[in-house]
């Protein structure tokens, strides 16, 4: 439904009003995306660094292998938690 006085937009106007909306909806959830693939990306390192304590709890390769286990907390240190 028009009002009396306007017209409909143009191909080019329709064009240049739907890159403007892409251009603002981007920068608008380009930040949120970025922080959803860091938080998962931090939980999957933290959940292979769980599972690998726990292996390493089962079958006691920390004390035949010291590096290991300094690898896995360098691992645990680097993850941040």
């Amino acid at each position: 439904m028009m009002k009396s006085g306007t017209r409909e937009l143009g191909i080019a106007e329709r064009f240049a009003a739907g890159s403007v909306a892409g251009v603002f909806s981007q920068t608008a959830i380009y930040p949120l995306e970025v922080c959803y693939l860091l938080f998962i990306t931090h939980l999957f390192l933290v959940l292979v660094f769980m599972l690998m304590r726990m292996i390493d709890a089962v079958y006691g390769l920390s004390s035949h292998c010291h590096h290991k286990l300094a690898i896995l907390d360098l691992i645990w240190l680097l993850v941040g938690c």
